[in-house]
């Protein structure tokens, strides 16, 4: 997977972070197996943005492998959102 070439790279070259970016405004969230892949294969800090409108949405992201959750404007627009997207992402059962 390009995914992996990249983060491996990235790790090499001394990142300690990757960022999976769908996208901002992004309807689609980038594929759980992308975080997964990242976390299996390295030890980088995997952030995660771009589509995630939801609760369920984080918590599959965090379910995956991402570390930190970006959420963007969903969270000024419906900041009670923001606070069920938080706990999700605390609670990812």
């Amino acid at each position: 997977e390009v995914v992996l070439a990249y983060a491996l790279a990235g790790e090499m070259m001394g990142f300690k972070y990757m960022y999976l970016e769908a996208g901002s405004g992004s309807h689609q969230t980038v594929p759980p197996s992308f975080p997964a892949i990242v976390k299996k294969y390295t030890g980088l800090i995997t952030i995660v943005g771009g589509g995630i409108r939801s609760p369920e949405q984080a918590r599959e992201m965090v379910k995956s492998g991402a570390d930190v959750i970006v959420t963007g404007t969903i969270v000024e627009k419906d900041p009670e959102l923001a606070v069920k997207i938080v706990k999700a992402v605390k609670s990812p059962q």
